[in-house]
């Protein structure tokens, strides 16, 4: 079995540990443990100039998303692999030319693993370790007193590095704790184990390292570190090294509670190294899936779009609706319907619409939730809302566009009752203006509501 350390410990070459080398979603990496899945659309090779004929993997982002900082192995390099960068005009924008980062960094000895500041004052990356071990590792910090100035000399950092090589260093977002990969002694002797270390400012030494994950390699945490993704060939899984997604309670305790990502990130070949672009809709990850070390992406869904189209709109919730009433609740079957389980609350019911309705408003740029009543989810509750629940009035259907506003099936007075409460209001917090005509629509559309309900009320069979 391939690895990055065996590897790292049997060849010559320092980066053959990422070229043999045997992890919401959103999922937003602050989305609830017990609902810690990563959604995905179709991974693609990361366009532009990041990939190349060489290997190229360990991305890595500066805090506005700008500039991708990976290792590669491209011509030019100076030694088994170079951290190199890329910039961007916006976010939307495609990455410019790849160029070779500071002579300073990069050397004859391979370096790899990047990782950024969110000062982007300090660089963390590693090297091959230059204190005589054969095929060891050691972590290095890079740093520069702005943003816009050349990275200075690295130096070790010795408080974390160890006879039995140390790489993979991963900062947390307020600085104060150095996650990294390491093969101590009694830890698994393929992919290693994740230690932190910590300070208690940005200008005093890291403490001594803890163990917070055994069997796996941390890759990106969140900026509350009670998330992170981390890859493992030792948890069991699709390939050789699949990525996984773990949690804790609190930052005192270790990770646990691996969730496999599955397909189609993972494969059966070697997936490693992920990172979220910090404007979190983009999910990318080193893999060999195409026969080279590269770097993918994937658009990240958010957690109200359930056809993966990556839009949230009245088709993703009809399909929450059409799990049956929410009015009284759908029990959640795990791996069949928990998608729709918003609220995390093993119930499918009218909270979960709440949520989605509140999901898809901030996905679609509205201050405020969509309005129940809002039944074509135009952002403001009309007559043409009217019309959609008095098309289908007193019809058994579960669709929110056929005047399902509360979840029991059936579009009827308390649905239109709905709709009136909240009628010409919108969805960015203000009242909608209405047309000059629309009080006297409200007062024939009332009025119409409730002589079809008196019609209703007449011809039911028990009078009432």
């Amino acid at each position: 079995m391939t690895t990055k350390y065996t590897t790292a410990r049997t060849s010559a070459s320092f980066f053959q540990p990422f070229i043999t080398a045997a992890v919401i979603l959103v999922l937003p990496l602050s989305q609830s443990p017990a609902r810690a899945q990563l959604r995905v659309g179709t991974p693609q090779l990361t366009p532009g100039s990041i990939n190349s004929s060489g290997q190229n993997i360990d991305p890595a982002f500066s805090s506005d998303g700008l500039r991708m900082y990976f290792a590669s192995t491209r011509t030019g390099t100076l030694g088994g692999a170079d951290i190199w960068y890329a910039d961007r005009a916006s976010t939307s924008d495609p990455w410019g030319p790849a160029s070779q980062l500071d002579l300073a960094i990069n050397s004859t000895i391979a370096e790899g693993g990047p990782n950024v500041s969110a000062t982007g004052l300090e660089l963390f990356f590693h090297r091959g370790n230059t204190s005589g071990l054969s095929n060891s590792l050691e972590i290095m910090v890079s740093r520069r007193p702005s943003a816009i100035s050349p990275w200075g000399v690295p130096e070790p950092v010795q408080e974390v590095n160890s006879p039995y090589g140390d790489g993979w260093p991963v900062l947390s977002a307020n600085g104060l704790s150095l996650y990294f990969t390491s093969q101590q002694p009694g830890d698994p002797p393929t992919s290693g184990s994740t230690y932190v270390s910590t300070r208690p400012s940005l200008s005093e030494p890291f403490g001594i390292p803890a163990l917070v994950f055994y069997g796996g390699s941390l890759e990106e945490i969140s900026s509350d570190e009670l998330t992170a993704f981390v890859d493992s060939d030792t948890l069991g899984g699709f390939g050789l090294l699949d990525i996984f997604l773990v949690s804790r309670a609190s930052t005192n305790d270790n990770f646990d509670s691996p969730v496999n990502l599955g397909p189609p990130i993972n494969t059966a070949l070697n997936e490693f190294s992920s990172k979220i672009s910090p404007d979190g809709k983009t999910y990318y990850f080193s893999s060999n899936r195409s026969g080279s070390y590269l770097i993918w992406e994937a658009p990240i869904l958010p957690d109200c779009d359930f056809n993966s189209d990556v839009q949230c709109d009245i088709t993703d919730l009809n399909t929450l609706l059409l799990e049956g009433p929410v009015a009284p609740g759908v029990a959640v079957v795990p791996g069949v319907n928990d998608q729709f389980d918003l609220t995390g609350n093993g119930v499918i019911d009218n909270q979960d619409v709440d949520a989605w309705l509140a999901l898809a408003a901030t996905e679609n740029g509205l201050s405020s939730p969509y309005k129940r009543g809002d039944g074509n989810l135009d952002g403001i509750v009309d007559g043409t809302d009217f019309g959609v629940w008095n098309a289908h009035k007193f019809m058994s259907t579960l669709l929110w566009d056929q005047g399902n506003f509360n979840g029991d099936a059936v579009a009827d007075g308390g649905d239109f009752g709905i709709w009136n409460m909240n009628k010409f209001t919108s969805s960015d917090g203000t009242s909608a203006v209405p047309e000059p005509a629309a009080g006297c629509l409200c007062l024939v559309l009332g009025l119409y509501a409730a002589s079809s309900l008196v019609r209703q009320r007449a011809f039911s069979p028990s009078g009432t």
